[in-house]
C-alpha cells in the first residue's frame, strides 16, 4: 500500500523521467517561453491497473510523447515502445501484466474497386505483398486516418497486433481479408482477463463485426456479423453487444443514411431508423434492465438532459438529470455511474451514491478548483482524481478508500505556473435578433480595469464544437503576451441544446458569423478594446470565421489568421464526398438563400482588405493545405497584403509540440506587427 510520503517521491521521479522543465520560474508571464506552452502534457490519461498498484499515463520526452508504466509501490518506470509515425491514442489494462494500446497514424490510401479503404504501402510492408482489389481501377484517397489494436505484456514485453488479416489457409472464407481502417476496442471482458471484445471491418464493407479476440495469442473468433452500415458497436455492463451507430453508404461515398440498431432483453434487434423516439432523443447508456436504457434529449428548458426510455414501448420513462446549464453529453462507464456534461467546464453528476459523496469530499477538499474523478483500479479501492480551473491544467491524485488518504501524483503539466496564467470568465452578450450567447473572456493577468487591451477574437473549431473555459494552451499563450482574447459559443455550437444548434446549420456566413461580429462589438461598448485594435483568428471552421469576418466587416478587424482554414466551400464540400456519411454534415454547410460561392473565402477574396496569416499543416487530411495555398496565391494575385506558413506535419489539430511551437511563433510575430502594442506584449 503506498504511502503519502512515498508518492511524493513518485512524483520526483515522475520530473526526471518526463523531461519536465522543472526548474525554470518566472516572474512574469511574458517570460514564459513560447515552448511551454506548445509542449505536451507531461503527465495525462492516466489509468489505474486492476490492482491499483500501476499506474500507465501519456508522459512527455524529448518533445514527444510515450507511455510510461510506473508502479506506486516501487517507483520503478517501464517505458513502451512505440510504432515509428504512430501516436498511442488511449491505454487500456486488461490484466495486471498486459495493456491494450490504440495507436493512431495517418497513411496513404487508396479506393479499391469495393469501396474498400486500402492502406497500399501498410499491405506491402507488413505482409510482403498487396491482396486483390487494389489495381488500376482504384482511387487515390490521399492521407487517411487509422487506429491499430495492439496488447503489450510487460513481463515477456510482447506487442501482438490484434487486428491482424488473418491467411486465406486458415480460414473457410474464399475472400481475402483486408486490414480494417478502424479497429476500435469494445470491452475489455473484465470477467475473461485473457480475452478482449474488438470491432474491426475486414472486408472493408462498412460492416464492423465483433470478435472475442485472445491478448496473447491473438486468435480470434466472430461475435457479431457485421450490419449494413454499423461502424462502432458497444457492450452494456454485462459485456453483450447490445448498441451499434454508423451511416449506410448509398451510391457513393458521400451519401449515406444515419443508422443505428438496439438489442432488447428477449434478444431482439430494433432497427432505430423506424422508431418514432430515435427522431428525438440519442442512447446514452444501459441500465441493469435490458428493456430500459439511458437516452439523452431536449428537456423543458431547451437544455440536453437524461432519461430513462423503455424499449418496447418507446416511452419515456422519466428525466434522471436535467443540467441547470450547459449539456448531456455522456454516460460514465459501462456501469453508468455518473453523467458528463459541460458548463463552462467539463463536469460530473454521479448517480452512484458512493461516488457523489467522493465527489462531494473532493469539492470541499479542493475548493474553486474542477475536480474530477476518471479512473479506478478494477479489484481495489482506489480512485485517480484530476483536480483543474482555468488556470491550472490539473493535477492528480491518487485516493484510497481503505486509508480515505487522497495523496498528489503528478502535475498535468509539470511547468506550467498558474499564478502567471490569466482568469478565464464566462460572459453573456445580447444579439442584434434579441437572443444571446455565452463566450469566455481572458484578460491578462496584469490587465487594469478601464484600460483598452489588444484584442484576439478566437472562435472554435467544429462549428459544432464549443468553447469551455477549461485551461487552453492557445489561449494562456496569447494571454502571456499582453492580449486579451474573447472566445464566443455562437450559434451551432455544442453544448446549448438542438434548437441552438440546429440554428447554425446553413448559417456560414450568416447567423453564425452575425453572433462572431456582435462579440467584437459588445468588447468595442464595454470599453475593453479600440477598434482599431482587434485580430480575428481560429482554426479549421474558425479559420474559415477569420476569413469572412474580415470580409463582411472590413473595418471592424486589424488582421485575420486561419489555421487550416476552410477557405473554399465549393472545394471542400467535393473533397469531403469521398468520406463515409459526408452527406450527413456537408449539407449543413453553406448559407440558406445563397450560393456557396457567397460566403466561400476564396470567391469572396477581392473584399479582403487586412492583412492575413494563412497558416497550414503541410499534409492535413482534414481540410488540404491546397485550400490556404490557393486562398494565399489569389490574394497575391489581387496584390493584397497575403503570408502564407506551410507547417510540416498531417495533423490537422496540430497536436505535436513542434507543430504547436511553430504555430504560435508565426502567430505572435503576425500580431506584434499588426495590433502589438509595448514592450513585453
Amino acid at each position: 500500500m503506498p504511502k503519502p510520503n512515498f508518492i511524493v517521491a513518485i512524483v520526483a521521479t515522475l520530473t526526471f523521467s518526463t523531461s519536465v522543465i522543472a526548474d525554470n520560474t518566472y516572474a512574469k508571464p511574458s517570460q514564459i517561453p513560447a515552448k511551454v506552452f506548445a509542449a505536451v502534457p507531461t503527465f495525462s490519461a492516466a489509468k489505474l491497473s486492476p490492482s491499483g498498484d500501476q499506474v500507465g499515463y501519456f508522459a512527455r520526452k524529448d518533445g514527444e510523447q510515450i507511455v510510461i508504466i510506473q508502479s506506486l509501490i516501487d517507483g520503478q518506470l517501464i517505458e513502451l515502445p512505440l510504432r515509428p509515425g504512430a501516436q498511442v491514442q488511449t491505454l487500456d489494462w486488461a490484466t495486471e501484466d498486459t495493456l491494450i494500446l490504440t495507436h493512431r497514424s495517418l497513411k496513404n490510401s487508396l479506393i479499391s474497386r469495393n469501396n474498400g479503404i486500402v492502406n497500399h504501402y501498410k499491405l506491402v510492408s507488413e505482409f510482403g505483398t498487396s491482396f486483390d482489389g487494389i489495381g488500376t481501377s482504384s482511387a487515390s484517397r490521399g492521407l487517411s486516418p487509422e487506429t491499430r489494436l495492439y496488447s503489450y505484456n510487460l513481463k515477456t514485453q510482447q506487442t501482438r497486433w490484434l487486428g491482424k488479416p488473418r491467411p486465406q489457409k486458415i480460414r473457410a472464407s474464399s475472400e481475402n481479408e483486408i486490414i480494417s481502417q478502424y479497429e476500435t476496442l469494445i470491452d475489455i471482458l473484465p470477467n475473461e482477463p485473457n480475452h478482449v471484445l474488438i470491432g474491426i471491418d475486414l472486408y472493408q464493407r462498412s460492416k464492423t463485426q465483433v470478435y472475442k479476440v485472445g491478448i496473447e495469442t491473438g486468435s480470434r473468433r466472430i461475435l457479431k456479423m457485421g450490419n449494413e452500415g454499423i461502424q462502432q458497436w458497444f457492450s452494456d455492463q454485462n459485456s453483450e453487444v447490445r448498441f451499434g451507430i454508423g451511416n449506410k453508404v448509398r451510391g457513393n461515398w458521400g451519401r449515406g443514411d444515419k443508422v443505428a440498431t438496439l438489442k432488447d432483453a428477449s434478444g431482439k434487434w430494433h432497427n432505430l431508423a423506424q422508431a418514432e423516439w430515435y427522431k428525438t432523443y440519442e442512447v446514452a447508456g444501459f441500465t441493469k434492465d435490458a428493456n430500459v436504457i439511458y437516452v439523452s434529449g431536449p428537456t423543458e428548458t431547451g437544455s440536453t438532459g437524461l432519461f430513462t426510455l423503455n424499449i418496447q414501448t418507446g416511452s419515456i420513462i422519466e428525466e434522471v438529470f436535467a443540467p441547470e446549464a450547459g449539456d448531456v453529453q455522456s454516460m460514465l462507464g459501462t456501469d453508468s455511474l455518473g453523467i458528463a456534461y459541460t458548463d463552462t467546464m467539463q463536469r460530473t453528476k454521479y448517480l452512484d451514491p458512493f461516488y457523489a459523496k467522493l465527489q462531494s469530499n473532493l469539492d470541499s477538499a479542493f475548493p474553486d478548483m474542477n475536480n474530477r474523478i476518471v479512473n479506478k483500479a478494477r479489484d481495489a479501492e482506489r480512485y485517480l482524481i484530476v483536480s483543474s480551473n482555468d488556470r491550472d491544467p490539473g493535477t492528480y491524485y491518487v485516493y484510497d478508500r481503505a486509508t480515505s488518504q487522497s495523496n498528489r501524483l503528478a502535475k498535468v503539466r509539470a511547468d506550467i505556473m498558474p499564478e502567471l496564467m490569466a482568469p478565464v470568465s464566462a460572459v453573456r452578450i445580447n444579439m442584434r435578433d434579441g437572443s444571446s450567447i455565452e463566450a469566455y473572456l481572458t484578460l491578462p493577468l496584469d490587465h487594469t480595469a478601464g484600460d483598452k487591451t489588444p484584442f484576439i477574437v478566437l472562435p472554435h473549431n467544429g462549428p459544432a464544437e464549443r468553447s469551455t473555459a477549461d485551461w487552453n494552451w492557445w489561449v494562456q499563450f496569447y494571454a502571456s503576451r499582453g492580449y486579451g482574447i474573447i472566445q464566443p459559443n455562437f450559434r451551432g455550437s455544442d453544448g446549448y441544446g438542438q434548437a441552438f444548434q440546429r440554428a447554425g446549420y446553413n448559417q456560414w456566413g450568416g447567423t453564425m458569423q452575425d453572433d462572431i461580429t456582435d462579440t467584437t462589438r459588445w468588447l468595442i461598448s464595454e470599453g475593453l478594446a479600440a477598434q482599431n485594435d482587434i485580430c480575428i483568428a481560429g482554426g479549421s471552421f474558425g479559420g474559415y470565421a477569420a476569413l469572412m469576418g474580415s470580409i463582411k466587416e472590413p473595418s471592424l478587424y486589424q488582421c485575420a489568421i486561419s489555421v487550416n482554414g476552410i477557405t473554399n466551400i465549393p472545394s471542400v464540400k467535393k473533397h469531403d464526398r469521398r468520406f463515409w456519411g459526408s452527406k450527413l454534415w456537408t449539407e449543413n454547410m453553406g448559407l440558406k438563400g445563397k450560393s456557396d460561392k457567397d460566403v466561400s473565402p476564396y470567391h469572396q477574396a477581392e473584399k479582403l482588405n487586412v492583412p492575413t496569416l494563412l497558416v497550414a499543416s503541410k499534409e492535413d487530411h482534414r481540410i488540404p493545405s491546397k485550400q490556404s495555398i490557393s486562398m494565399h496565391e489569389k490574394l497575391q494575385h489581387l496584390n493584397k497584403n497575403s503570408t502564407y506558413v506551410s507547417i510540416p506535419t498531417n495533423e490537422h489539430k496540430m497536436v505535436t509540440e513542434s507543430a504547436r511551437l511553430q504555430m504560435l511563433q508565426t502567430t505572435e510575430k503576425f500580431l506584434t506587427e499588426h495590433i502589438g502594442h509595448t514592450e513585453g506584449r
